[in-house]
């Protein structure tokens, strides 16, 4: 782990608060706000949240996230004091082996793995599935897509045959990016979107479907994914899926880069 961005806070020689921005590949990194020893004052926690800010901002991260439990409430106000805004919350969700394809599942869509030649091909695409999308929208225009793809590279085990296109007549329709964790025994589903001009037709289910058949190849148990609870399109196609609820997340961002 990359522990430049980790400061803390001494008093004498007691150690009283700490705080760390983790930089991560793609100019993001994120954020876990001071944590303090009983008693001390909350200017500690504010003098470590601008250190660790200016750490990532001389580190050219462009955006930071904290991804906090629902009532984490002192971390709240020690991020939005900061700056930090509340950007969506998340719904994490899981599906069990048992509940993937056993066979190739029939589908409309041809499926197409990714290649290095195909870099300019899938950044279009993504961003053309980000139009009229429920999904994090806020985010949109934060970093540039060579720098959202290269943090889905750094998230866990790249695979690109697991990087799929999905095609209509020939036409490249949506996509999804999953990645390996094998030391959990788990896939997880970085991405999957439709382009705006050929929604409800179904195929985000059948894209869903189709990548849990693909990591039943590998084998592993289970998938795992976070959705905005706002994107109720992609809300009912997990649950079409079998993917059930297990947590929520709040998650707060920051432009590092803007001015202030």
């Amino acid at each position: 782990m990359d522990v430049q961005g980790l400061y803390l806070a001494r008093r004498a020689e007691r150690l009283v608060g700490a705080a760390w921005g983790q930089v991560v590949p793609g100019r993001s990194a994120f954020c876990w706000p001071a944590v303090l020893s009983p008693g001390e004052p909350e200017d500690t926690a504010t003098r470590l949240q601008l250190a660790v800010d200016d750490y990532l901002r001389s580190a050219q991260v462009a955006l930071a996230q904290a991804v906090l439990p629902v009532r984490a409430v002192a971390d709240v106000v020690r991020l939005v004091r900061a700056g930090y805004q509340h950007l969506t919350d998340l719904d994490y969700l899981v599906a069990a082996h048992e509940s993937f394809p056993r066979l190739r599942p029939q589908s409309d869509l041809q499926f197409q793995p990714f290649t290095p030649a195909d870099e300019t091909r899938l950044s279009q695409l993504i961003e053309r599935t980000y139009v009229k999308s429920l999904d994090c929208t806020e985010l949109d225009g934060m970093r540039a897509m060579h720098d959202v793809l290269a943090g889905y590279r750094e998230t866990g085990e790249y695979r690109p045959e697991w990087w799929l296109f999905a095609q209509h007549a020939g036409r490249d329709v949506g996509c999804v990016l999953l990645a390996d964790h094998p030391d959990h025994d788990q896939a997880e589903l970085m991405y999957m979107g439709v382009v705006p001009e050929q929604r409800g037709h179904g195929w985000g289910g059948q894209i869903t479907r189709y990548a849990q058949w693909l990591v039943a190849q590998a084998p592993r148990q289970r998938m795992v994914l976070a959705v905005d609870q706002n994107n109720w399109p992609a809300q009912g196609v997990y649950a079409f899926a079998g993917f059930d609820h297990w947590d929520r997340r709040c998650v707060y961002v920051r432009n590092m880069q803007a001015r202030t």
